[in-house]
């Protein structure tokens, strides 16, 4: 079931839906892909235990992780994902994203980024919290453009 579309920037078309289990070994192939850039994310090596991937997977669903996958045109473009906190951090999610290369630029990363705001929103977080390299202006300006009223501020 798809979750939402719509248009990027070169007008093609981008499609979110939710993680499901079947999806793994493809959107582990793609955060990978950015694993291996070595400059966007703060995992430094790479995803090679599907066996594990599985039980994260699980463990972080029953946790309550929302989990979403960007694909355009069939391929896996992207993905985000929100881990509520417990206890008293309830009112915390911790928010991460990734966006391959060749679909950066696009508006797609801004669009998730909307998404999961509204999601947070829905679901009664009161702050969404994310990790970015200081020299990652391309993030930066995703967030910012995530339009700073939804964001709060």
């Amino acid at each position: 079931m798809v979750y939402k579309t719509f248009r990027l920037r070169d007008m093609r078309v981008a499609i979110l839906d939710w993680l499901n289990e079947e999806d793994l070994a493809e959107v582990v192939k793609a955060l990978n892909s950015v694993i291996r850039e070595g400059k966007y994310l703060y995992l430094n090596n790479e995803i090679l235990d599907m066996e594990e991937e599985h039980r994260w997977f699980e463990h972080n669903l029953k946790a309550g992780m929302l989990y979403l996958v960007a694909r355009v045109e069939g391929e896996v473009a992207g993905g985000a994902s929100m881990h509520p906190q417990t206890d008293k951090r309830a009112h915390v999610a911790q928010f991460g994203i990734f966006i391959r290369d060749g679909y950066r630029n696009l508006g797609l990363g801004t669009a998730i980024t909307k998404e999961f705001i509204e999601i947070a929103k829905e679901k009664g977080f009161e702050i969404l919290q994310l990790s970015v390299f200081a020299n990652n202006t391309r993030a930066f300006n995703v967030y910012r453009n995530a339009d700073s009223k939804k964001l709060g501020g």
